[in-house]
């Protein structure tokens, strides 16, 4: 990601006028990141106890909002050209739909990119989902199974519908199978 031409543009302080100009105060960005949840201590019951001082809720909210801040004065995404070499185990989380084992790998995109993920094996069956990043197993953007009669490979082509992140499921077609897998992830303007 990169952001701004000028050093001033990446202080805490120019990133905070920018998100929000005089409202946008660390206190601010604090409550807005916590959102309605509440207080770091109701944070923390809901994590789970004692998961979470508010010194680190603290800081992780502020990170987030910061992210979001500098995605609102025009940050630039750099384009995406990844080959992953992965291995689907009986370990790895599973499919809720099918059971079938999964991996999940992450990349973001901008509006309009063409995005081309592609998962090659010669030990299982491959399927991809792609989804937004929070997006429930039934809002998945695309899934394949199999490019052509000819080939097991599995590809998916599509224009990102909107800035974010995006998560691959590189899973198998048939419940249980494992097996070492290629993955290649693609994003950039056109």
């Amino acid at each position: 990601m990169s952001c701004g031409a000028g050093g001033s543009a990446r202080t805490p302080r120019a990133i905070r006028r920018a998100a929000g100009g005089s409202a946008g105060t660390l206190r601010t960005i604090r409550r807005e990141a916590l959102g309605s949840a509440g207080t770091p201590r109701a944070i923390r019951r809901e994590a789970g106890g004692s998961a979470g001082t508010p010194r680190t809720i603290r800081r992780e909210a502020l990170g987030a909002a910061l992210l979001v801040a500098l995605v609102a004065i025009g940050c630039t995404l750099e384009p995406v050209d990844r080959t992953i070499e992965g291995r689907l185990d009986e370990d790895d989380a599973r499919h809720p739909v099918d059971g079938s084992f999964y991996d999940e790998h992450r990349f973001d995109a901008d509006r309009g990119w063409r995005v081309v993920v592609e998962m090659r094996s010669e030990e299982l069956d491959p399927f991809l989902q792609l989804r937004l990043v929070g997006s429930g197993d039934g809002d998945f953007l695309r899934q394949n199974d199999d490019v052509d009669e000819t080939t097991t490979t599995a590809r998916i082509s599509l224009r990102a519908p909107r800035r974010g992140t995006y998560v691959v499921w590189a899973n198998s077609h048939q419940p249980g199978q494992i097996g070492a897998y290629t993955l290649t992830i693609r994003a950039e303007k056109e």
